[in-house]
């Protein structure tokens, strides 16, 4: 019984580095895409002129 709540603790310590990484990562990858879509557009209004 004692290996199985280890392996509990385990996966539970695992899904919340994940968790936390994961809730980390969201706000920069939006930012990362806020920046190409801004680059972008400036490109292209850069050729119409």
């Amino acid at each position: 019984m004692e290996e199985l709540e280890e392996t509990i603790i385990v996966f539970g310590l695992a899904g919340g580095v994940g968790l936390g990484l994961f809730l980390l990562g969201v706000p920069f990858f939006a930012l990362y895409l806020k920046l190409q879509i801004y680059f972008r557009r400036k490109k292209t209004k850069r050729h119409e002129e």
